[in-house]
């Protein structure tokens, strides 16, 4: 289970697919042994638990934090944690040390929050991340205003990172079987395309839906 503030309704579950050029240094870090024996002990251990606490809560907030809390004291007592080091291929270039640092002291105030939650915890979050998010969206727009300017006079390079700001992969031309299997030979080669734009009428003439009522041909 992954712990998260992606949005300001905490979810707690995310899976993403993200692949950058990027890489830093391998580090160390602690995770939870995943398997059938430990995931047992865990759906034991909530079965002994009384989970009544949740539904006595009439307020839906309250609640999920209740059922949180107590899936994560769970976790704690039949999950075993082990050190493992690993390269973070995904972090983004305007992401710093600092930031970083940040980032995961804004991860500790979140799980404060969620075990002791109050407004006091809430509050002292909340303040963090907004400073947090306000300085990202500032070095996140000074990375890409000093590479927009070393690619000035350049359309092909400007481009290039406006496709990467806005997640556009480039995807190369894909040729038919038939056009590449022929491409030595000059008169096949024209044939196929000649085929090709000939049947274009074709299909977009079979696509145009018939008139209904009265012929005017």
């Amino acid at each position: 289970m992954v712990i998260s503030d992606i949005t300001g309704h905490f979810p707690i579950i995310l899976s993403l697919d993200i692949t950058n050029k990027y890489s830093i240094s391998p580090h160390k870090s602690k995770v939870k042994i995943l398997n059938e024996k430990t995931l047992h002990n865990l759906r034991e251990h909530l079965k002994l638990n009384s989970l009544r606490s949740v539904y006595s809560h009439s307020d839906a907030d309250m609640a999920y934090k209740t059922l949180v809390t107590a899936i994560i004291n769970s976790m704690q007592c039949t999950i075993p944690e082990k050190t493992v080091a690993y390269c973070n291929k995904d972090r983004h270039p305007w992401l710093t040390k600092g930031i970083l640092k940040s980032i995961n002291q804004k991860n500790k105030l979140y799980k404060c929050y969620l075990k002791n939650p109050n407004n006091r915890n809430k509050k002292k979050y909340s303040l963090f991340r907004n400073k947090l998010t306000h300085l990202i969206r500032i070095r996140k727009r000074d990375h890409y205003t000093e590479r927009f300017q070393s690619t000035k006079g350049d359309s092909k390079k400007t481009w290039k990172i406006l496709n990467e700001v806005l997640g556009r992969e480039h995807k190369g031309t894909v040729l038919p079987d038939t056009v590449r299997k022929d491409s030595n030979d000059l008169q096949k080669l024209t044939n196929h395309f000649n085929d090709h734009y000939v049947s274009l009428d074709e299909n977009l003439a079979s696509k145009i839906p018939q008139c209904q009522g009265t012929s005017y041909r």
